[in-house]
């Protein structure tokens, strides 16, 4: 819990500055409904938040971040993912060097995209993009008890990227949906796989009552550089630098 005071303490005063109810951060309001839906504690609920606030605020503070990027974060039971495009190589490892040295940070995924023209992404179509890829979820009906809103959606430049707490077939079915949605170019799986107790199963042999055990994590880094494992981002469709083919279906 001392962990979480630090991050409390920003959450309540960016609430009390700003005068509202609900904490929006990277597009997404926080809410106890959406809660009770997550597979994450709410310790990690919070904690992400605690995350993208202090991203946030590091870009604010840094000019030559906030002058030659528009890289954004997105954290999601404490693995954080950055999206978004920088004039240079340098400034975006500064973020991403920046994030590695977080604390209470996992793993970092870096989908940053460099382009020395200057030009950033079309954000009015990735906003819309990213709604109907969120929409999209709501038609996988064959999957029992699957819930679209345990699926971070995030989109940049026409790539959707996926984030949460899923089993395999879950993962398997958003991304298939996703990449039929008109104007998406590629999606790209950074799901942690969990495996979920058995119906029926006693409490011994599930290892406690409603546990959810998690893939391990094995190294971090982009998924075009990620050797072909459990958690590994896989990306459908084309773009990317060239990706590994572990991880890529045409």
């Amino acid at each position: 819990m001392q962990r979480l005071m630090p991050y409390l303490f920003v959450l309540v005063s960016t609430l009390l500055l700003q005068g509202c109810a609900p904490l929006v951060v990277g597009g997404a309001a926080t809410s106890g409904v959406l809660t009770a839906h997550d597979r994450r504690s709410a310790g990690s609920v919070v904690e992400d938040q605690g995350i993208e606030l202090t991203i946030f605020h590091y870009k604010k503070t840094h000019p030559e971040i906030k002058s030659y990027s528009d890289i954004s974060s997105t954290s999601y039971n404490r693995q954080v993912l950055l999206t978004g495009s920088a004039q240079s190589r340098a400034v975006a490892d500064q973020v991403v060097n920046y994030v590695k040295g977080l604390s209470n940070v996992r793993q970092v995924f870096d989908e940053i995209e460099i382009n020395d023209g200057g030009g950033f992404g079309d954000t009015v179509n990735d906003t819309y993009l990213n709604s109907q890829a969120k929409m999209s979820l709501f038609r996988i009906t064959k999957i029992k008890d699957f819930d679209p809103t345990r699926v971070k959606v995030s989109t940049y430049n026409g790539s959707v990227y996926l984030m949460g707490l899923v089993t395999p077939t879950e993962g398997n079915a958003a991304a298939e949906e996703v990449r039929y949605v008109n104007g998406v170019k590629r999606v790209v799986k950074h799901f942690e796989y969990v495996d979920l107790p058995k119906p029926g199963s006693t409490p011994q042999e599930r290892g406690g009552r409603g546990s959810v055990t998690t893939t391990p994590l094995q190294g971090s880094s982009r998924a075009q550089e990620a050797s072909p494992r459990p958690m590994a981002g896989n990306v459908y469709g084309g773009g990317g630098a060239d990706p590994s083919p572990h991880n890529v279906w045409q």
